[in-house]
């Protein structure tokens, strides 16, 4: 944590220059350090949501129906036991 914010003070301290950030609707005036930090973020924030929806949320629903399966299979086997083996 303290890492993150030495390096966002080190960014807005050496970007100080002011740019213009034009959006659809409206427009948005601030300091170049404070943009690169914002636009980092958010790819940060699209990146991980894609990894989830792509790759972990799909794993997951894969290791569920693995195990539901899995348990089918145990309680099928359980009752082909014959009761004179027990």
């Amino acid at each position: 944590m303290v890492l993150a914010v030495t390096l966002g003070v080190v960014i807005g301290a050496l970007n100080p220059q002011v740019v213009a950030v034009d959006l659809l609707w409206f427009s948005l005036t601030w300091p170049l350090g404070l943009a690169l930090i914002c636009v980092l973020l958010t790819g940060l924030l699209l990146g991980l949501l894609l990894a989830a929806l792509f790759s972990t949320w799909p794993t997951r629903l894969q290791l569920r129906k693995a195990q539901k399966e899995l348990r089918t299979r145990a309680e099928a086997s359980v009752g082909m036991l014959d009761p004179t083996d027990v």
